[in-house]
Order: structure tokens, then C-alpha cells, then sequence
């Protein structure tokens, strides 16, 4: 009947194709990591798309909340400006309130310092969220004085997208 065929074809494709979704960027406003060492919490100030309400630009800038519940595929990139010393880390973390050590650790990318091009530093996985998890990233690095992230969306971005129930 064509109610079935809502239900069980239109419904499920429409969703299939609008899954929850989400890209976030620092377009303004770099992490600026003035300690060596240290873990500084990441803000995204910009986002491409944002399919299921889970970022906001204007508070908890640093947190994609997940407002459904299911498997995610995350991917996470940051520049860091030139510098040869030391190593570049980010930390992806579940619920960790702003807390460098706090919540689940999800993922951690690191790579080594580059002089001759901005240090790059990315990773994906997939990771199971229930309604109400966020995630946030803080970005390390050791090269003995400050460091800044890259801004713009092809170099400084995390994004999310729905895979699963």
C-alpha cells in the first residue's frame, strides 16, 4: 500500500540520506597553546553544517553533542604554525566537561613537528554515542614556547557523521 511504501521505502531513505551529521571549524579564532606541554581546550567558532542540533556557536563552543543516539564516524584534523621541535597531540574525549583529563578518552591522534609546513595532526574512527555524549578536543604540543592552530575549515575541523543504530 502506499502507507508501506512511506514507511518502509520514503521514510527510511529520507533519513538514510539527512542522517544527523556535523561540521565544525576554527574559522576566527585560533587554539593558542602558550604552555608547552599543556592540554588546551579546543573552540569551534564556525560550522559548514549542522544537520541535528548538535553544535551551537555561541555556548559550549567546544563540545558536538550527540542528540542521537548510535554509531558515529569521527574525524578530526589540526595544523599547528611550523615549528620543528616536539611532538603535536590531539585528544578526543567523551563528556570531559572541559577537563583536559576528564570523561572517556575516544581517541589520540599525535604526529611529530615539521619546520618546513604547518604540523599536521588528524585521525578517524568510529565510536558508539548515547543521546546527550559530546565530545571535545584538546590540542598539546612540546615545542618549548607558544604554538597556535591553523584556522580554516580545510586545515582545523572535526566532523561527525551518523553510521549506525
Amino acid at each position: 500500500t502506499a502507507a508501506d511504501e512511506n514507511t518502509y521505502v520514503r521514510d527510511v531513505t529520507s533519513y538514510w540520506n539527512n542522517r544527523p551529521r556535523c561540521s565544525v571549524y576554527q574559522g576566527t579564532t585560533a587554539t593558542t597553546c602558550t604552555t608547552s606541554g599543556t592540554a588546551y581546550l579546543m573552540n569551534w567558532d564556525t560550522e559548514n553544517y549542522d544537520s541535528d542540533s548538535m553544535h551551537s556557536t555561541s555556548s559550549n563552543t567546544s563540545r558536538i553533542v550527540f542528540t542521537t543516539a548510535g554509531l558515529y564516524s569521527i574525524k578530526v584534523s589540526v595544523f599547528f604554525a611550523a615549528n620543528a621541535t616536539g611532538i603535536r597531540t590531539v585528544d578526543v574525549r567523551m563528556n570531559a566537561a572541559g577537563a583536559s583529563g576528564g570523561g572517556t578518552q575516544v581517541f589520540q591522534p599525535r604526529a611529530a613537528a615539521t619546520a618546513t609546513s604547518s604540523g599536521y595532526v588528524g585521525g578517524s574512527r568510529e565510536y558508539w554515542f548515547n543521546a546527550g555524549d559530546y565530545i571535545e578536543c584538546f590540542a598539546t604540543q612540546t615545542s618549548g614556547g607558544s604554538l597556535a592552530t591553523v584556522l580554516g575549515s580545510p586545515f582545523t575541523f572535526v566532523d561527525v557523521l551518523w553510521q549506525a543504530r
